[in-house]
């Protein structure tokens, strides 16, 4: 055994490190369990930051100053999914009458469940019959045209569709002036929307708007006159949108003789909806993190179980230290070091495998974001479970008696 000056922290460091070069397939072996359990937290956490923060980009273009009215959504539960109540033109007025509101810059929608024909493909979509006098105003600024132009009043026969539409839906591109089958009658391509570059294909890229005289001919009887299925709106320059959404959001409670236990419509804004977004992620996150850590502690374990063998089969070697004059925090801090940098080293692999997994999965369109904390709190994470797992089997070591000590073979 090489000899050892224990007040000097850097010959501890080199005779911790030759110890562990000495018991190479163990110490990898031990490795291996905190590089499982570290590339596990890293991925997964990455995956719930990522899907977090593409979902708070989309809601980036909804507009902070943007005003979503709906019927409430029904997920199903004691009934088929899809929404519940229903809205009309007097819900606009309401709206549209409310302080705060733009008048200028608020439309109704109705969507339509439809075939699109070009050439002989047939897909079947959605599509948002819009005012065509103000839905231009009331998503400036959020949605881009590209090519062509936006609707305007006295369009009929007429679509704008989102860049997906116009590159991917029917096989090839549709460029402006395409005709498009749509229950029997041809409809003309005016515009082609900037593509947003969301990471989850959303936005306004898949999108299709007709005049929304339009889009009540293609019901036919299967909507009321005056039915709609949501309401755009945009608040006056200045005005705090939540406070407009409140406003909003009481007067059709007024309106429709319903109360907040027992209301048919919803009332959202970006910032309504991030923050509904931001507790599931974040809970998700938690989820996520807690399975991967099980895995981190039973490489934590591992480190342990190694420690203890290690002490037994140095039993004779630490009562040669102890002999030569090494003090019990001497003896502890070799093997809570030991086991620091088997936690380090695999903390790092793992770092490293979990930045190449997220890569991967970002190649291929799933939304993954490893952030300087994240890999900070891993590798922190990391030590620490291997500093922890290794106090005890230290704690053991550094109270054997130098005398038992070396009376062992």
């Amino acid at each position: 055994m090489s000899e050892i000056n224990v007040d000097e922290h850097r010959d501890l460091l080199l005779y911790v490190l030759a110890n562990l070069k000495n018991r190479q397939l163990r110490s990898w072996l031990t490795i291996l369990g905190i590089v499982i359990g570290i590339t596990a937290i890293v991925t997964l956490i990455s995956v719930a930051q990522g899907l977090d923060d593409a979902v708070k980009k989309e809601l980036a273009a909804f507009g902070a100053d943007s005003i979503i009215v709906t019927p409430s959504i029904n997920l199903g539960l004691g009934g088929s999914p899809g929404l519940s109540g229903s809205l009309d033109t007097n819900d606009l007025q309401v709206v549209k009458r409310t302080p705060g509101v733009d008048p200028a810059r608020i439309s109704s929608v109705l969507a339509a469940s439809v075939t699109l024909g070009y050439k002989d493909v047939n897909i079947s979509t959605m599509v948002s019959g819009v005012d065509t006098d103000t839905f231009s105003k009331a998503v400036e600024g959020l949605v881009v045209v590209d090519q062509g132009r936006m609707l305007k009043p006295g369009d009929s026969h007429v679509l704008v569709v989102g860049s997906a539409i116009a590159k991917e839906t029917f096989g090839e591109k549709v460029g402006l002036n395409t005709g498009i089958d749509i229950a029997g009658e041809k409809y003309r391509i005016i515009g082609i929307l900037k593509a947003s570059g969301s990471a989850l294909g959303g936005g306004y890229d898949s999108d299709i708007y007709m005049p929304i005289d339009n889009a009540r001919d293609i019901l036919g009887p299967s909507v009321g006159p005056k039915e709609i299925t949501a309401i755009e709106a945009r608040t006056l320059n200045g005005a705090d949108t939540e406070e407009v959404a409140k406003r909003v959001n009481q007067r059709l409670l007024v309106k429709r003789k319903v109360t907040e236990d027992n209301k048919d419509f919803s009332v959202m804004t970006s910032k309504s909806i991030m923050d509904q977004v931001g507790a599931i992620t974040g809970l998700l996150a938690t989820f996520l993190g807690g399975v991967a850590a099980i895995s981190l502690l039973v490489g934590g374990v591992g480190i342990a179980n190694t420690m203890f063998m290690s002490v037994m089969e140095r039993t004779r070697e630490i009562g040669i230290l102890k002999a030569v004059g090494a003090r019990k925090n001497t003896i502890m801090e070799v093997f809570i070091i030991e086991s620091g940098i088997i936690g380090l080293g695999g903390g790092a692999i793992g770092i490293a495998l979990g930045f190449l997994i997220s890569a991967g999965m970002g190649a291929v369109g799933v939304p993954s974001k490893i952030t300087p904390e994240l890999a900070g709190f891993a590798v922190l994470f990391s030590v620490g479970i291997g500093m922890l797992a290794g106090y005890f089997p230290a704690k053991r070591a550094a109270e054997l008696q130098a005398v038992d000590a070396l009376r062992q073979e």
